[in-house]
């Protein structure tokens, strides 16, 4: 009976530590390994900002804050509701000091930006502003932010980067909110333009020259009212017919925000003029008159 006893306890015991051993393994497991990071050559981190919630269409834009290793810094904005300007949207570009780099590289690794879970934003946020932090490592990369972000490593790492590029991120700021409420009050105002396929502005009334009706072609029983545009317009035109033979561009009139005609342009031109086709001579004189009245 001793024996079998003994061998009971016996058994006991070994259950017991395996059960624990086995807990043990399981919870070494579980644990998320964190992920070593090692900096690569090129881009290093990426910064972003877009505000949420109630804004005017022209505050509607993302701010992004490109670092290179190599100290190079592309300040850019994107992914607007609509860009009012009428030129590309501008990159600013600075440079860093080896040292500066360092010492971001520095702040990445000491709130382990690597290893933050993806999303530190305010669950509950419907508005305020969404900002992500990207590392880029040697073989891959790691996003993490949120709206509304107070989780104290992100805030941390983002204001300590930003504080780098604060200077010239607020000039980058002023020019581009110049650039689009200037575009956003002149399209509020227009009352002749010419749209694009998706509605920007590309030409307006005061990009006009000249209106009139092709006699030539009337000559020849075809009615075309022509719409001279003035030399910076004529080469923003030269640009955008490049490479209307393989892809064909087409535009819009509006004449106090109704549209009167498609344009389209299948061909390169180089002088400036834009052709609109009438049924009639007195189709083609009455819009002529109208654009001219209208002309801002």
């Amino acid at each position: 009976m001793r024996y079998i006893r003994d061998n009971i306890i016996k058994c006991k015991k070994i259950f017991l530590v395996t059960v624990i051993l086995g807990l043990a393994f399981c919870l070494i497991g579980c644990k998320e390994e964190k992920k070593q990071l090692t900096f690569g050559d090129n881009q290093l981190v990426l910064l972003t900002s877009t505000p949420k919630g109630q804004s005017e269409t022209y505050q509607m834009y993302t701010m992004n804050i490109m670092i290179y290793a190599n100290g190079t810094v592309e300040i850019y904005a994107s992914d607007f509701a609509r860009w009012f300007g009428y030129e590309e949207i501008p990159v600013s570009t600075i440079y860093l000091t080896d040292e500066e780099i360092q010492e971001i590289k520095d702040i990445i690794v000491a709130q382990d930006i690597y290893n933050l879970r993806e999303n530190v934003g305010n669950k509950d946020g419907i508005s305020g502003t969404d900002k992500y932090i990207t590392v880029y490592s040697a073989t891959d990369s790691h996003t993490t932010g949120g709206t509304s972000v107070s989780n104290r490593q992100f805030v941390r790492a983002y204001d300590g980067i930003y504080e780098y590029v604060r200077e010239e991120c607020f000039n980058y700021i002023g020019q581009i909110e110049k650039t689009q409420i200037d575009g956003y009050n002149a399209y509020q105002s227009r009352s002749v333009y010419i749209a694009d396929d998706v509605d920007n502005h590309v030409f307006s009334g005061s990009d006009i020259n000249n209106v009139y009706v092709d006699q030539d072609k009337v000559a020849e029983g075809q009615y075309y009212v022509v719409i001279e545009l003035d030399s910076y317009s004529k080469e923003k035109l030269t640009q955008l017919s490049m490479n209307a033979e393989d892809n064909i561009v087409i535009l819009t009139l509006y004449i106090n925000d109704t549209m009167k005609s498609k344009i389209t342009i299948d061909s390169f031109i180089g002088d400036g003029k834009l052709y609109i086709e009438c049924g009639t001579i007195q189709d083609a004189d009455k819009l002529c008159q109208e654009l001219d009245d209208n002309m801002n």
